[in-house]
């Protein structure tokens, strides 16, 4: 506004609401926003189209021998009235390292912009170059690149996240493990430092372990956790010697994975340590997430995906099994299954990276990292999700039956007969060696994993068509009979059941180490404590139709309704509905959460995938986005 007149000067609109206040410095104007940006307006910037810019090399997840020297960083950028420069931004060793300044040569604890050199300045198309010290340790680097226009307008920046491995004759970090949970554990020993030196080891910046080197020069190995409030992507555990100096690292990518119905082989639907949407600023109902990507699948969707090493796995009704990288939203493969008929379980992911899926036809197929078949098992009926865990495949199916089938071998191991037709995905308690399914005719049944005896049976006022849930040695079930049932493992006795306003067709979710989450045909929510006191209630409308799948994250529940409507419930004091989408058609499936991502999918013949401030999902080998500019800069993180 015109302090003479009053009159408006300019205006831009952000991508979501304005709660903070201005800041002035230097000439230039300082906003927040709640859609995750921070903005900076100056009087040499404009609001026309943003230029373009892409990182050709090194490409997005590699692993490159040690240069010895420096590294190259290539690129184009593109904008239709010139190019004028490209700003680059290397951070080194995962979210919490330092950013190399070109300048001064050294590393600094935040962004720089380092100027990248241009084959055509000015032009509307060019590539660009920007050279990277290297050091013989290597690590992990995630560059981010921006293009600014002659009108001094930039773009958000493209990143591309690598690992540059150690100089030969360096030290070399050994991980048990290098994809991880937070709260996960892994070990990590080196050799060729300094004997009798010590050695610490560093994580996120902060010296996790120490150990003293052996004669030979060998670092013993040390047990290292990550921590629980870690950010996801890749980062490095660097080794460091306290008298030579020496350094080395390894790469570690944290991240979740949701491998099959209901996340893990006991059902908990929950990702307890993810954090990134209890976490995100949003202001007023529906400001939550927004979607980031909708794949359209061309038929109905009625499997609920599941979601490993950056992929998304899910069926439809035309008997198509889709892999989708979710930093994307780009198919990497699509298996169509010979008799076309529809596949409306949760694909399972084995260790090996192998999807096994089950179809309306009988069969079982197991699909290829690549998609390809490399097997499949014809066992008849319709068949539940498989639950996939320590080598055993558990299903069930409409003739009444429940097998275990051997993941390796593809072939029976034992079948045991339920009491009648089953839709409930069984659930495995590995610890205690038992697997339970329910059954049409209102009963809970448990059995041996090894041998298929059955160990007891509980029975239901009516048909239980939802998957089980297991949580220190109670299972979890709710049945048509309106009724919640919690059952001690053991022993099959009913620890205590609650009656809901309606049948319950949805599998239970854990909400916490000692809550539970449940909803049933009445679009009716509710939690309880272990010992069966309710937590709260919450009604969603019956309208929206009966709830029919449920996911837990840090600060919310997901949950599903029948007549399209997928919402999120945040508990404080009392719980209130925090974030609602409206899908296209119905919903039958349960949401999958992985990283601060939810995927739905949906009848309307798609997956869905919501992110706060619909931000690309993270990749496997993404790290969160950053953009840094000029005198009308955004700077983004997820």
């Amino acid at each position: 506004m015109s302090l003479a007149s009053g009159s408006q000067l300019y205006e831009y609109q952000t991508g979501g609401y304005i709660t903070s206040s201005p800041a002035e410095a230097d000439g230039k104007i300082f906003i927040a926003g709640s859609d995750g940006f921070l903005y900076a307006f100056g009087r040499a910037g404009g609001n026309g189209a943003q230029p373009a810019s892409a990182i050709s090399a090194p490409a997005a997840d590699s692993q490159l021998p040690n240069p010895n020297g420096s590294l190259t960083i290539t690129g184009t950028a593109t904008d239709a009235s010139g190019v004028a420069n490209v700003e680059v931004a290397v951070q080194e060793n995962g979210a919490s390292g330092a950013w190399y300044d070109a300048a001064t040569g050294t590393m600094n604890p935040g962004p720089i912009r380092n100027l990248a050199t241009l084959t055509n300045p000015g032009s509307t198309t060019t590539n660009w170059s920007f050279t990277l010290p290297v050091p013989a340790a290597g690590g992990t680097f995630a560059a981010y690149a921006s293009a600014v226009n002659v009108n001094n307008i930039v773009n958000r920046s493209t990143p591309s996240s690598f690992t540059i491995l150690p100089s030969l004759g360096e030290p070399n970090v050994t991980l048990s493990a290098t994809d991880l949970p937070p709260g996960a554990s892994f070990t990590a020993s080196s050799t060729a430092f300094r004997p009798s030196e010590k050695v610490t080891f560093s994580l996120f910046g902060t010296v996790v372990a120490t150990r003293t080197v052996s004669a030979n020069g060998h670092v013993p190995s040390a047990s290292i956790k990550i921590p629980t409030t870690a950010t996801f992507g890749p980062t490095s555990l660097t080794l460091t010697g306290l008298t030579s100096g020496i350094t080395t690292s390894g790469t570690i990518y944290v991240t979740n994975d949701w491998i099959e119905l209901g996340h893990d082989s006991a059902h908990s639907a929950l990702e307890l340590h993810d954090t990134v949407i209890d976490e995100s600023l949003s202001i007023g109902n529906g400001t939550v997430l927004n979607k980031s990507w909708y794949y359209a699948a061309n038929a109905a969707v009625n499997s609920s995906p599941s979601v490993v090493n950056g992929v998304a796995y899910f069926g439809n009704d035309a008997g198509v099994v889709s892999a989708v990288v979710v930093n994307t939203g780009a198919s990497a493969w699509a298996y169509t299954t010979p008799s076309g008929a529809p596949i409306r379980s949760a694909p399972a992911i084995d260790p090996n990276g192998t999807v096994i899926v089950a179809s309306s036809d009988g069969n079982l197929y197991w699909i290829g990292k690549t998609g390809s078949l490399m097997t499949s098992l014809s066992l008849g009926g319709t068949l539940t999700s498989p639950n996939v865990d320590n080598g055993q495949i558990f299903v069930a199916s409409s003739t009444g039956a429940l097998y275990d089938v051997s993941d390796s071998s593809g072939t029976v191991a034992w079948t045991s007969a339920l009491s009648a037709a089953s839709s409930s995905t069984p659930a495995f308690d590995a610890t205690n060696n038992i697997v339970v399914a329910g059954d049409g005719s209102g009963a809970v049944t448990a059995f041996n994993a090894t041998t298929g005896a059955q160990l007891w049976k509980a029975t239901t006022g009516g048909p239980v068509t939802a998957a089980p849930l297991i949580v220190k040695g109670t299972v979890y079930i709710g049945s048509a009979d309106t009724n919640f049932y919690a059952i001690n493992e053991t022993t099959g006795a009913v620890n205590w059941k609650y009656a809901l306003t309606g049948p319950i067709v949805a599998a239970a979710a854990q909400l916490s180490a000692g809550q539970i989450s449940i909803g049933d045909s009445n679009a009716m929510a509710y939690a309880f404590n272990a010992s069966g006191s309710l937590v709260y209630s919450f009604n969603f409308g019956q309208k929206n139709g009966a709830i029919v799948g449920i996911a837990n994250v840090a600060g919310g529940t997901f949950f599903e309704m029948a007549g399209g409507l997928v919402a999120m419930i945040r508990v404080v004091n009392q719980p209130g509905s925090a974030w609602s989408y409206k899908t296209a058609a119905t919903l039958s499936t349960s949401p999958a959460i992985v990283d601060g991502t939810v995927y739905i999918g949906a009848a309307d013949g798609g997956l869905y995938a919501f992110t706060p401030q619909g931000a690309n999902p993270l990749a496997k080998s993404q790290a969160p986005s950053i953009s840094i500019t000029d005198s009308n800069w955004v700077c983004s993180t997820p």
